[in-house]
């Protein structure tokens, strides 16, 4: 070859342009590489990506011989010919490596073969003139849903789920639901005439199994359901049998069934103005017709849903709660919903073995209810039975995988027993749900649990983003430093939260970090006010009588907690909040002089822990350290402290301030753990003001100008 060739790639450096080229791409495969995954850019994309930058390498080295340091300065017919064949090229090349890669795609583009008999019941849509009818449609679907969930040997995709899939195509919705029939259908109503379609579609091949249109009386529409419910049982099991009673839809006025329909979908929005609107409608479907059950159920679900606004106390809303929820069995004892919610009532009220029995009974009458199988699982989560309350939880969120309930209900599961899988489900919930308050309160909660409280702040200011509901994360905010010690910060938060948002209540956690024992009583009082005499409430009250060294008045109202509560040798009801109430009583007993109720106590509460440890390692480490502490067995307690759970704040700010815990901070053990704890939150710090977040210590510039 003429060695002149030679001669000017080296002084036209088209090599080095060429190495130059490489490194350049490489770095940015990496980038494109890191940004697909955290945005889950589908593969073909990134693909295409690495074949252009690949592809690059030769109009590079085109440029570097007419543009290298001794080469042409002005672009040439030549050149522009050669570069655009290139970019031609490459585009093809792209384009051709993103494609699929199959030998048959035309199969592959078709759903799976899943079973017939996992079903997803799509909203009707709404044809109705002046389109005023969408609740109906909805109302409509999940009546029917409802139905086939009384069916075992069907499954059925939740509420949920489902209707997030409002228009999409058949294909898609069997991929990602794993379904093997669809049924969907629309709603036509003018004045007093319905039209109402429905069609049962196998995703296999996308053909109907059954269709058929009603023509009726607005008042014959619970046939209507009755008979689209038996046509749909007889086409997917080849009977008429729907495994249940027939005439299953308890009937009413027209009228009173569309306030009846709205109310329901309204409260299961969560929305604090849709639940007080939901209330509103059920009270007057109630109103005009007292003998419709369903109402009933419903109104007292859509009242338990208005606890979470804040306009009323469960002291406040408990009669009218469980009249209703009487009322509903009284007309119908096989009235699944009012089993579930008074089954829910009981837990939160930590009457855990009656809210289980009730829960059960509710998942017995509906077995594919995705709510009421997470709610059962939470039965199990009270008691410490962890692994068995994760089976619930995930048998619900296989039914309904767009459930958020179901999805956080499972992340705090996995948050006891593998955090690292937790706060994998916890960010990819926020990716599905990035506009939902939970999703983003529990990813905080997976980074709190695990300790790292920089991550849960850096979590709280990409939430507020996100959500509506921002003085939740602002407060949040203030509550993680006040945690990290700058209480300056924190309250210049508060304050910001409080100008934002309105009055903001100091927390436990928040009293104890500052030292302000004194005013532990008060706010267990003001507790107690908005949750009445729970157990929960109780034990509020005895943990701050302890944490004020008022151990004679505290001894008074755990006795009582304890003397009320279940006996401890009954697994199935004794739930970790009731536990800890003989551990502190154990420990008050040592301290006033009565060392044999302190050894009975201890001796109970150590079976109950055996008896939970299989199900809940972790809660070993985290019960026996309480009852070691109360015990007075400082080195056995120390040595629990190098366990995971000591590392949340919840358990690091009572281990600093409270005098209960003088004997273990005197050990040498004791000692190292409060330094290391210092410096980890020092550590925390640091990592927050190098994210070069300026209004995060600047409270007052939040939020940022655009």
């Amino acid at each position: 070859m003429d060695k002149t060739f030679f001669i000017r790639l080296r002084r036209r450096k088209v090599v080095q342009w060429g190495l130059g080229y490489l490194a350049f791409a490489w770095m940015l495969v990496q980038v494109f590489d890191l940004v697909g995954q955290q945005f889950d850019w589908p593969t073909p994309m990134l693909r295409a990506i690495t074949a252009l930058l690949g592809f690059g390498l030769l109009p590079a080295l085109v440029i570097s011989w007419y543009h290298g340091e001794k080469g042409a300065q002005q672009v040439t017919r030549q050149e522009s010919a050669i570069l655009l064949v290139l970019f031609a090229a490459g585009g093809v090349l792209a384009w051709w490596i993103a494609q699929p890669r199959t030998t048959e795609p035309t199969e592959l583009a078709m759903p799976a073969n899943f079973s017939p008999t996992r079903i997803a019941v799509l909203p009707f849509e709404d044809f109705s003139p002046d389109g005023s009818q969408r609740f109906l449609g909805d109302g409509i679907a999940e009546t029917l849903l409802r139905v086939f969930t009384r069916v075992e040997a069907l499954q059925v995709i939740a509420r949920t789920s489902a209707f997030a899939y409002r228009g999409r195509d058949i294909a898609t919705i069997a991929r990602d639901l794993e379904v093997g029939t669809v049924l969907e259908g629309s709603v036509q109503r003018v004045d007093d005439r319905l039209r109402i379609v429905a069609q049962l579609v196998r995703t296999s091949d996308q053909v109907p199994l059954w269709s058929l249109t009603f023509d009726r009386q607005a008042g014959d529409i619970f046939a209507i359901q009755d008979e689209i419910a038996g046509q749909v049982i007889e086409a997917l099991l080849n009977t008429a049998d729907l495994g249940i009673e027939q005439g299953t839809l308890a009937r009413t006025d027209s009228r009173v069934y569309d306030l009846y329909l709205e109310g329901r979908e309204l409260w299961q929005t969560g929305e604090p103005d849709a639940v007080r609107r939901a209330v509103e409608l059920l009270e007057q479907a109630v109103e005009l017709d007292p003998g419709y059950g369903p109402a009933h159920s419903e109104l007292a679900s859509a009242r338990y849903s208005l606890i979470g606004t804040g306009d009323v106390t469960r002291p406040q809303v408990r009669p009218r709660i469980e009249a209703g929820i009487a009322r509903a069995l009284e007309i119908d004892p096989r009235d699944a919903q009012a089993y579930a919610i008074r089954g829910r009532w009981l837990l939160d009220e930590w009457q855990v073995a009656a809210g289980r029995r009730d829960l059960e009974r509710a998942v017995a009458l509906r077995p594919n209810d995705a709510r009421y199988l997470a709610w059962l699982g939470l039965s199990f989560h009270r008691v410490g039975l962890v692994e068995s309350a994760g089976t619930y939880y995930r048998r619900a969120l296989e039914l309904d995988p767009m459930h958020l309930y179901a999805r956080t209900r499972v992340v705090e599961q996995l948050s006891w027993t593998d955090a690292e899988a937790a706060l994998v489900l916890a960010r990819q919930t926020v990716r599905l749900f990035p506009d939902a308050t939970d999703s983003w309160r529990w990813l905080i909660n997976t980074h709190e649990r695990r300790g790292d409280t920089a991550a849960a702040v850096l979590a709280a200011v990409d939430a507020l983003d996100h959500v509506e509901n921002k003085g939740l994360f602002v407060n949040s905010i203030a509550a993680s430093f006040n945690s990290l010690g700058k209480y300056d910060l924190a309250d210049r938060w508060k304050a910001r939260a409080e100008s934002l948002f309105g009055p903001v209540e100091d927390s436990l956690p928040w009293i104890i970090r500052r030292g302000e024992l004194e005013r532990l009583p008060a706010w267990a009082e003001q507790f107690r006010q908005r949750a009445g005499q729970s157990v929960l409430a109780q034990l509020q009250m005895g943990r701050a009588l302890v944490g004020t060294g008022r151990y004679e008045e505290a001894l008074e109202v755990l006795d009582r907690v304890v003397r009320e509560g279940p006996d401890l040798g009954d697994f199935e009801n004794v739930s970790w909040v009731h536990l800890e109430s003989p551990s502190l009583l154990a420990g008050l007993a040592r301290r006033t002089g009565d060392a044999q109720r302190a050894v009975v106590l201890d001796q109970a509460v150590q079976a109950v822990i055996a008896h939970f440890v299989d199900s809940w390692p972790e809660g070993e480490d985290e019960h026996m350290f309480r009852l070691d502490v109360a015990m007075g067995r400082v080195e056995s307690a120390a040595a629990r402290l190098e366990a995971p759970f000591a590392r949340r704040m919840s358990w690091q700010h009572p281990i600093e301030k409270l005098d209960w815990y003088a004997e273990l901070r005197a050990t040498a053990a004791g000692r190292r753990f409060v330094e290391r704890m210092r410096a980890e939150r020092a550590g925390q710090l640091d990592r927050l003001r190098a994210a070069g977040i300026r209004w995060l210590f600047e409270p007052e510039a939040w939020p940022p100008t655009p």
